[in-house]
């Protein structure tokens, strides 16, 4: 996550998929590693994550 969002130019998004229990924690590595959580929704196999690099 951190590798990604640090090559990715100010203003990209990019959507995820990752297990419930590793939702939550996802908010903090994302913001440590200069991105924004623009969106969640929770399906069947997992939570969809909307990140946008912000700085």
């Amino acid at each position: 996550m951190r590798a990604r969002l640090g090559s990715m130019s100010r203003g990209h998004e990019f959507e995820f998929i990752c297990a419930a229990d590793m939702a939550g924690k996802m908010d903090r590595i994302v913001s440590f590693a200069g991105g924004v959580i623009r969106s969640k929704e929770q399906r069947p196999d997992g939570t969809v994550i909307s990140v946008m690099k912000a700085e």
